[in-house]
């Protein structure tokens, strides 16, 4: 487990270099010729790990247990289908927001307590 100091590095050198995207696309050849492309998504994840699940069993997979409640999301990698939150932000919409970081997710948070306060 990388601590805080080694996270930042490693998140600068990826900005620059373009590793992990470099090595997701290594992935996803692999993953292709083996047969698996329908079977497999292979995304990014966070800001320093991939995504790897059975096709379907995105973010949205949890929803199938909170059927009939409104399910509100906060995420910062929802505006391309190749970000680790798009499938969920899509499926919560209306009530999906998109943050830049812990402040900004603080501030969406307390909107929507307040929100839901009000009914």
């Amino acid at each position: 487990m990388a601590n805080d100091e080694q996270r930042a590095r490693f998140k600068k050198f990826d900005k620059e270099w373009s590793f992990r995207r470099q090595f997701l696309n290594k992935i996803g050849n692999e993953v292709s010729d083996v047969g698996l492309y329908d079977e497999i998504t292979v995304k990014l994840g966070g800001d320093t790990s991939f995504d790897i699940y059975p096709t379907g069993w995105d973010k949205t997979y949890a929803l199938r247990h909170f059927s009939g409640r409104n399910v509100w999301f906060v995420g910062d990698r929802a505006h391309s289908p190749k970000g680790n939150d798009y499938e969920i932000f899509r499926a919560c919409e209306p009530r999906s927001f998109h943050t830049t970081g812990p402040e900004q997710t603080k501030e969406i948070i307390e909107g929507i307590v307040e929100i839901l306060k009000g009914k």
